[in-house]
């Protein structure tokens, strides 16, 4: 569905303001054109904004079933209640919706890594610095730590000359066995962690 990238943390907006979700986005797509970095672009010329706010309100009414995932004009939402297909098909603008069923035996607040060496995953909260040496404080500082894995978003992020967009997004994260690194960095910026994890090793 196109435009559907703009419903993305549905579950933290009171409110859809179509409009202004565009707009935001928009100012990202001409920043990463202008950057040459063409991966990170879309086109919302065809957003049909009343449909957009139909699936909005689907979602919000089955807030406490559904997860959801978004990338550009595909989406993934997982959930229980079935009756989600029938109201979903129903929107103009939805296309090429598959459904599958799966078995969920993996425990809640946890994550499976085939690979990984670490215990614990935290994901940071929505955050915006104040100012943009704030923003290269942490940067470094999660940079030097050798016992931490940094989300590949996250480590682009540190790397990156962001100084238009010192904001941290919740999808960062980072890897970690000892939960003294979360109170090491609560000393460089306080509250700035929503919630932790265990990583499960498995394939």
């Amino acid at each position: 569905m196109s435009g559907i990238t703009i419903l993305r943390d549905f579950k933290f907006k009171q409110v859809l303001n179509v409009d202004a979700s565009i707009a935001e986005l928009e100012f990202f797509r001409n920043y990463n054109f202008k950057n040459k970095n063409y991966g990170g672009s879309w086109k919302f010329e065809s957003v049909n904004r009343d449909s957009i706010s139909a699936v909005y309100q689907i979602l919000r009414e089955n807030i406490s079933d559904v997860r959801l995932h978004v990338h550009l004009s595909s989406a993934t939402i997982y959930t229980n209640n079935l009756n989600l297909y029938n109201s979903l098909i129903n929107v103009n603008g939805v296309n090429n919706i598959d459904i599958t069923e799966a078995k969920i035996t993996l425990p809640k607040e946890s994550v499976i890594c085939a690979k990984s060496k670490y215990n614990i995953r935290s994901y940071f909260k929505d955050y915006n610095f104040k100012d943009y040496s704030h923003k290269e404080t942490l940067a470094k500082w999660l940079l030097n730590q050798k016992d931490i894995r940094l989300s590949p978003s996250l480590a682009r992020w540190c790397e990156g000359d962001y100084i238009r967009f010192r904001g941290i997004y919740k999808h960062y994260f980072i890897d970690h066995s000892d939960e003294r690194i979360l109170t090491l960095l609560s000393l460089v910026n306080p509250n700035i962690f929503r919630k932790s994890v265990k990583i499960i090793k498995g394939k």
